[in-house]
């Protein structure tokens, strides 16, 4: 059963409720930072097909169980139809990210040191390897506000750049490109790559692979946000 509630908590990266911390880099203070790693997120096995406000979560449990059943149905069709063309989105992310911190002159190390069971951010990290570590969850959704509204190609990342040597947090933020679930509009929100969308699950199912492009312009467009943050 937890395989069918878990496409309709849109929230696991992005919450509408939760306060969304931020920390902004300070980077006249921070100038030992010259190492970064970057922390492979968790892998994204499907991109979740979703909906912000579900008529069948208006009504209990059944209700609920309603609803995450019919977004897994969703999820299965669009993902069976990306067939074999799938993109590996935490190398993928992982790259984007990297590439743009090198691009601030910032020396880049990839690393995948994320245990299955760690859904969050990491609880600690090493003292060696670099001078910080930039920590990220990833989420890939083709997002509905509602069940007449257009599906719209939608990334978010909530992100947090670590001290090595004393774990401060030198910076923290959650963006989003596409369509936010924030309702506090806490989340830096993006332009969104594909702002039409798809009509309905029928027309994102038949335009699956192409689908994916804007999701992948989502992440570069959050990518070299992170990079512009932390620009030395």
């Amino acid at each position: 059963m937890k395989r069918l509630v878990l496409p309709v908590l849109i929230g696991v990266v992005l919450s509408g409720c939760a306060t969304v911390p931020k920390q902004s880099f300070n980077a006249a203070a921070n100038t030992h930072v010259k190492k970064v790693a970057v922390i492979a997120p968790q892998s994204v096995e499907n991109i979740a097909v979703d909906m912000v406000s579900h008529p069948g979560t208006s009504f209990g449990l059944v209700g609920g169980l309603v609803a995450a059943a019919d977004m897994h149905a969703k999820t299965s069709s669009y993902n069976n139809a990306l067939g074999s063309a799938k993109t590996d989105w935490k190398s993928f992310s992982q790259q984007q990210v990297a590439d743009e911190l090198k691009k601030k002159g910032y020396e880049v190390e990839t690393v995948d040191i994320r245990k299955k069971t760690d859904t969050d951010y990491l609880s600690s990290y090493p003292s060696t390897m670099a001078d910080a570590f930039l920590d990220y969850q990833l989420r890939v959704t083709q997002l509905a506000a509602g069940p007449t509204s257009n599906y719209i190609p939608t990334t978010s990342m909530k992100v947090r750049l670590v001290d090595a040597k004393n774990q401060k947090i030198l910076y923290e933020e959650a963006l989003v490109s596409g369509l936010s679930s924030d309702a506090s509009n806490q989340t830096i929100s993006l332009s969104p790559a594909n702002p039409q969308g798809y009509k309905d699950i029928a027309e994102l199912t038949a335009h699956a692979q192409e689908s994916t492009a804007a999701l992948k312009q989502g992440i570069q467009q959050m990518a070299q946000r992170i990079a512009s943050d932390l620009k030395k």
